[in-house]
């Protein structure tokens, strides 16, 4: 029942109406609805009194104005609405009372029509309220005669104060009720000024909180496309922001980070170091951290960062900012730099010394041959062209190596005659043997052929050997055998030496670029390239290079695809 009355009193009441004008047509389906109700309720009470006439005439009322009222308004015709309801409102009033009068009724009921004025008020503007206003007075003042001369009555002083106290109480009701509805309108007035105004506040705020959205949708694109970590903590502790780096790395999305405790995120490994660089963040202390972060078992990361206070505009520290940069690559390119570099001091040392010294001795053999006998000069050339053999042989092994760092090694495979190519390359080391009275003893197997590059399986045997007769003590012997394995041809060679360090052994599995050269049994001197080249070879070859130590030497093991 009550959401009936509600629909009732809001028909023809729409969003684009002035908040006044809404107002107003409340109030005329309200009075409209309580016009009904009271006439409804006298229409009862004469019936009961057996004034069936009077009855009849009022329930006339709902029929011709209080439902027509309401219908005009729903319908949008609002002047013609309040028009009917107080011009025939007011017709039908007079109607009612002046048939009472007429039937020596002394209902007194003008008492109406000052209650009625003040719907007129409320409800009507000039010129119309001043004309249906002044009629219900005059209409009062008639009523009042009326029944002072239907009666017989004559015309006295109080007749006169009845007109007075008429006309006093039209007035009150005209002046109070017109100033409380311009106070009213003015009360309205500001209220939609003020309802602009909020609507305004509204959409800038509105605007304010999309260019907000736009402004962090574009900061968090920006930050999410740095390949860096970022992010920013408040005085709790808790993330604020985060970029994708986050997600990636902690494997959780960026709404599970944003908002938690950075003790809730970060590993327990990292907490331990960074708890007390978070800490004096708070205090307004910036640090810097470069160290070995390791988020899970799988990704360990070199991290070079630095944490930041963030002030507002009153120096009130209000956040934490942190940066962290993965440098892992950078670390490892930097060590393989200093390697490449202490690589090159140590070539430039090799070239200055082991091989310009041999050249210079050639150059003054040269200078003063036309002056020295021939036995001496023959003397001279053999160890001239001892040293030209160390010379080519390192030459061959730096050329080799720079032309593998520059543009790589183009290998060409071909099947190879195993025993072949031991015994010329221990032909090619007779004479370094030979000055050393090392014996190389080769244990011919049955031919067979390998499938690998001939150039670099040379370079790779011709180092091996080079390597055995360096360390072997002057008498001794060296012996290689060849033999097969799976599918493999293997060539093992065999010296009497010292042994290679598990050092050199360790260092060349890990792709070291060079190694520090040893001094031989005789003092022989290397680029400390031979081994590291040797591997790169084999390894191009898709063959393998072993290492064995043993009390009497070294052993060390080629093997290479068969053919």
């Amino acid at each position: 029942m009550i959401s009936f009355f509600k629909d009732v009193i809001n028909l023809g009441v729409n969003e684009g109406q002035l908040l006044f004008e809404q107002r107003k047509i409340r109030l005329v389906n309200i009075f409209a609805l309580i016009s009904a109700g009271l006439m409804l309720a006298f229409s009862m009470l004469n019936i009961v009194l057996g004034a069936n006439s009077q009855a009849l005439l009022i329930l006339s009322g709902c029929l011709f104005i209080a439902f027509p009222t309401i219908y005009l308004n729903k319908v949008g015709r609002y002047q013609l609405a309040r028009f009917i309801f107080l011009g025939l409102g007011l017709i039908f009033v007079d109607i009612v009372t002046f048939r009472a009068v007429f039937n020596f009724q002394n209902r007194h009921n003008e008492v109406f029509l000052v209650g009625y004025s003040t719907l007129i008020v409320v409800l009507m503007n000039n010129p119309l309220k001043s004309i249906l206003f002044s009629f219900n007075v005059v209409s009062t003042l008639v009523m009042i005669t009326l029944r002072q001369t239907i009666a017989g009555l004559p015309i006295t002083s109080d007749t006169i104060m009845a007109y007075l106290n008429a006309l006093v109480a039209f007035g009150c009701v005209y002046f109070f009720i017109s100033i409380f509805k311009q106070e009213l309108i003015r009360s309205v007035g500001k209220v939609e000024e003020f309802g602009e105004e909020l609507q305004k506040q509204e959409k800038e705020i509105l605007k304010q909180r999309d260019e907000l959205f736009a402004n962090r949708q574009l900061l968090r694109s920006t930050i999410d496309s740095l390949p860096v970590f970022i992010s920013m903590i408040d005085m709790k502790g808790k993330y604020l922001i985060a970029n994708s780096q986050y997600a990636k790395a902690f494997k959780m999305p960026i709404s599970e980070i944003e908002g938690k405790h950075y003790s809730e995120i970060l590993p327990e490994s990292i907490l331990k170091t960074h708890r007390l660089l978070i800490n004096d963040g708070f205090k307004g202390i910036g640090r810097e951290f470069d160290e070995i972060a390791e988020i899970d078992k799988q990704n360990v990361i070199h991290s070079l960062g630095k944490y930041i206070p963030v002030y507002d505009s009153r120096k009130e520290q209000i956040a934490l900012a942190v940066y962290v940069v993965d440098v892992t690559k950078l670390k490892k390119t930097e060590a393989e730099l200093v390697s490449l570099n202490e690589t090159k001091n140590r070539l430039l040392s090799v070239i200055s010394h082991d091989i310009r010294a041999p050249l210079n001795s050639l150059k003054g053999i040269i200078n003063i041959s036309g002056n020295i006998t021939q036995e001496n000069l023959s003397q001279f050339i053999n160890k001239v062209n001892n040293r030209l053999t160390i010379v080519t042989f390192n030459l061959d092994n730096l050329l080799n190596w720079a032309r593998g760092q520059m543009d790589g090694l183009n290998l060409s495979p071909e099947e190879i005659n195993i025993n072949d190519l031991i015994i010329r390359n221990i032909e090619m080391m007779k004479d370094v043997s030979k000055k050393k009275k090392v014996e190389i003893i080769y244990s011919e197997s049955s031919p067979l052929n390998v499938n690998a590059d001939p150039e670099s399986l040379n370079l790779v045997l011709r180092n091996i050997l080079n390597n055995a007769i360096k360390f072997t003590p002057e008498g001794e012997k060296i012996h290689i055998r060849s033999f097969t394995e799976n599918e493999n041809m293997c060539i093992e060679v065999v010296d009497s030496g010292d042994g290679i360090s598990e050092e050199i052994i360790e260092q060349l599995h890990s792709g070291v670029t060079a190694l520090n050269s040893e001094e031989g049994t005789m003092g022989e001197k290397g680029t400390g390239l031979g081994l590291t080249l040797s591997m790169d070879l084999i390894i191009r070859n898709n063959g393998a290079l072993k290492f064995k130590n043993s009390d009497k030497g070294t052993t060390v093991t080629i093997k290479i695809p068969l053919a």
